[in-house]
């Protein structure tokens, strides 16, 4: 049976391992769904950029309304994240995202990844340069 002081420094190395891996830009594509009233536009994209290791959003303007009046948004993110933090990271940014209002205080209902996380090779290749 391994000790609890033998498996901390395990779990410790693995930590420093993963701090040490170098950060990749990826690319998430998500639908937002929000009230009948809210504006993805502006005050809510500034706070999607204000998060933490999200690098660029862009703003697609097919917005669609369902049976209740409610409108889905579609973003594509750009964020920072280690390799193997890379899932953690995007339950972080939902979770974030979740919080937001909009100025009169409209909010997003729910967050869906349409496409999963991928490596942004733009990024990847300037970066070499």
């Amino acid at each position: 049976m391994v000790s609890a002081k033998i498996l901390r420094g395990i779990i410790s190395e693995e930590y420093r391992k993963i701090l040490k891996e170098k950060s990749l830009q990826y690319v998430v594509y998500l639908a937002l769904k929000s009230e009948p009233d809210t504006t993805i536009g502006g005050f809510i994209e500034d706070q999607i950029r204000a998060i933490p290791g999200v690098t660029v959003t862009d703003t697609k303007k097919d917005v669609r309304t369902d049976y209740f009046g409610n409108k889905t948004h579609y973003l594509k993110v750009k964020f920072l994240s280690a390799e193997a933090l890379t899932r953690t990271y995007l339950k972080y940014l939902k979770n974030r995202l979740l919080t937001l209002k909009d100025k009169e205080g409209d909010r997003i209902i729910a967050v869906k990844v349409t496409v999963a996380p991928k490596v942004d090779r733009e990024y990847e290749s300037t970066k070499e340069k």
